[in-house]
């Protein structure tokens, strides 16, 4: 559903499956992404960073971490995630990726390493002038 833009429908369907298994981390990051979809941007942090908390190996939901953070006008928080999207897909460290990345604009590997640099070093160009 939220791959077709059924928004609510979606959320309606994640309430669900999260009420029968409230500690499935992919469960937590797709509420998120239903949260964004209707434009409630703090209701998306809260969802990834319930995600996160439940397998903090979700690189790709601590990059829609950032985003959304940096969105609400938390650009500090937002740069700490971007870090540490780095230095986790950097490093080789063991990383789970989110089913589905085509089909609901998730961000792969390669695009969310190169996203997280660009603003890095677009903040640190900013804070230099």
């Amino acid at each position: 559903e939220l791959g077709r833009g059924r928004v609510e429908a979606a959320e309606a369907l994640l309430r669900e499956a999260i009420r029968v298994v409230p500690d499935n981390p992919r469960l937590r990051a797709f509420q998120g992404l239903a949260a964004e979809a209707a434009g409630d941007q703090r209701s998306a942090v809260r969802c990834y960073r319930a995600a996160l908390y439940l397998d903090p190996r979700l690189f790709q939901v601590r990059y829609l971490l950032g985003r959304c953070l940096e969105r609400t006008g938390w650009s500090e928080q937002a740069h700490r995630a971007y870090r540490d999207v780095l230095a986790t897909t950097g490093k080789g460290l063991p990383t789970v990726e989110i089913p589905g990345v085509g089909l609901l604009g998730i961000p792969s590997t390669a695009e969310v390493s190169a996203d997280c640099q660009r603003a890095l070093e677009e903040s640190s160009s900013d804070r230099r002038e």
